[in-house]
């Protein structure tokens, strides 16, 4: 059976508005999309029975698109900062709802890995991508305790936030911005 979404966008003032329920992951991902389009705010999806945040996307037209995969609680609050800094943030919780968001085969200027799953789950997303969005780059936040994923150009502590964000700007200018699944 498939799961309960209710769908969620920011206002401006920090306030959320509910903006009703949809059933499926797929039924959700489509949801927030053409919603965070159309009103131009950052909207997500909530499991309905865990409260968790699944899916989130702050559209900015015309901005650098950058794909967040978060492992925990920094999904909702790295999107909105990354909405800030003048990028458009798409989000998902954890690999598996990640590629089932990014089977839609968008273009991404950059994919940021979340630092909260071991260093295996993280690094078999990383194969994912490569394989999947081949030229985009990839930017690993790394805990306190990770010297960062090997195989990444990109490797950045989780905290402070400043010191990951001047790696996101210059990643995505040197990114080959991919869309199509190989």
């Amino acid at each position: 059976m498939d799961r309960e979404y209710e769908l969620f966008e920011y206002r401006t003032d920090g306030s959320s508005s509910w903006r009703g329920v949809v059933r499926g992951l797929e039924g959700a991902r489509v949801a927030i999309w053409l919603l965070a389009d159309e009103i131009g705010r950052e909207c997500v999806a909530r499991d309905a029975m865990t409260k968790e945040i699944v899916l989130a996307r702050a559209p900015l037209p015309g901005a650098k698109r950058i794909f967040q995969i978060a492992y925990g609680d920094a999904l909702s609050s790295r999107a909105h900062l990354l909405h800030r800094h003048g990028y458009d943030a798409t989000s998902a919780a954890g690999n598996e709802r990640a590629k089932h968001l990014l089977s839609m085969h968008s273009p991404y200027d950059l994919f940021v890995i979340g630092h909260a799953a071991p260093e295996q789950v993280r690094l078999e997303m990383v194969r994912w991508l490569r394989l999947n969005y081949p030229g985009t780059q990839i930017l690993a936040l790394n805990s306190a305790q990770s010297s960062g994923l090997d195989s990444l150009q990109y490797n950045a502590p989780c905290e402070p936030a400043n010191a990951w964000l001047r790696l996101v700007s210059s990643a995505v200018h040197r990114s080959g911005r991919s869309g199509q699944v190989h």
